[in-house]
């Protein structure tokens, strides 16, 4: 592997003076960029209460509940992500004739995603996607997430059919006025072959980044995009190998193999506490790029960190930064939101800071 400063902190996972000022620039021109999301939009609920005392009915602890909070999830959330850095974004994906997705259209109006930027696609009888947590805790203490209830159903043959059409349309409408896009894959049945066959028909007539974060890196089906972000633990599922985050150098060859099988760019895998591993086929060097968490490696909350990541990314590739760049700058991002609780934001403000 290729050396890259060691320790966690600021100065290695930032690189170089002049990696530093790359970052920079590349996060000053993000705001000249438009980006399409593609894929499965969903919404974030959290239920927050606080312990009072175990119930007579069951050996549960009762909670009173406090608030609730509702964010956007999944593609969404890639595209609040990108909106929040400055990206100009339209988001393309499918919702249900429901509460959640009335939720979902105001959160984005809230991000600053105009309704003429919202291209989602209605499904009858179908629901949207909404992943329920509910957090717990003594008011003294941190609370913590004590079990998670999802609402979601796969679509149908026929209705996937009908949601391909109707996004390859939006797309091909909306392509002229993209710097790139990216399609963010949650298995539902909204990223599937002919959605994609348009996206590669698109792309050869105006090739644009094209970005992809999925659980599984199903091959051929994202073979020949630009780039790919999968978390360790997606690697390991999409080579149905186990045991790679504890093998990093086994992880570093198995990665480039799949970079190559899949025909992209770059691969970037993220690592949780250990950081990133860049595979970039157009660096100065063949050789896998580790790069340092940025920040602590305490994590307080996961939730939503890879939407963050893709988001930063490609908004940085779209401005016509570096593949290292671009991953060095997720990074951050991405080590920001993980210090915070629930599904999380970076702000531009806040990378300004962190590269200052």
């Amino acid at each position: 592997m290729s050396e890259a400063a060691t320790g966690n902190g600021a100065h290695g996972a930032l690189g170089s003076k002049d990696m530093r000022a790359a970052l920079r620039g590349a996060l000053q021109r993000v705001a000249s960029v438009r980006l399409g999301v593609v894929g499965d939009v969903m919404l974030d609920r959290f239920l927050v209460g606080f312990s009072q005392r175990v119930s007579r009915e069951a050996p549960v602890v009762v909670l009173k509940h406090d608030h609730t909070l509702e964010v956007a999830g999944g593609a969404a959330n890639t595209a609040v992500n990108a909106r929040t850095l400055g990206a100009e974004v339209v988001v393309l994906g499918c919702v249900g004739e429901d509460a959640p997705a009335s939720e979902l259209k105001r959160l984005f109006c809230d991000a600053g995603i105009a309704p003429s930027h919202q291209r989602l696609h209605p499904v009858v009888d179908w629901p949207t996607t909404c992943k329920v947590r509910i957090l717990g805790g003594l008011h003294h203490s941190t609370v913590q997430q004590l079990v998670r209830l999802d609402y979601e159903e796969p679509l149908d043959t026929l209705q996937a059919e009908a949601a391909a059409d109707a996004l390859a349309a939006q797309l091909r409408e909306v392509w002229a006025s993209l710097d790139a896009c990216v399609i963010s894959d949650y298995g539902l049945g909204v990223v599937c072959e002919p959605l994609l066959a348009e996206v590669r028909r698109l792309r050869e007539a105006r090739p644009i980044p094209a970005t992809v974060d999925a659980h599984l890196l199903r091959a051929p089906l994202f073979a020949g995009f630009t780039a790919a972000t999968p978390n360790v633990a997606e690697v390991e599922a999409t080579l149905a190998e186990p045991g790679l985050a504890e093998k990093p150098a086994q992880l570093a060859k198995r990665a480039v193999r799949l970079r190559e099988t899949l025909g992209l760019e770059a691969l970037l895998v993220t690592r949780g506490k250990y950081g990133m591993l860049l595979l970039d086929s157009l660096g100065e060097t063949p050789e896998p790029l580790e790069i340092p968490v940025y920040g602590s490696d305490e994590v307080a909350d996961v939730t939503g960190a890879g939407d963050t990541v893709i988001a930063t990314y490609t908004a940085a590739l779209a401005t016509g930064a570096t593949h290292e760049v671009a991953a060095r700058l997720a990074n951050v991002a991405g080590g920001l939101v993980v210090m915070k609780r629930g599904t999380a934001t970076a702000s531009l403000e806040e990378v300004q800071a962190a590269l200052a």
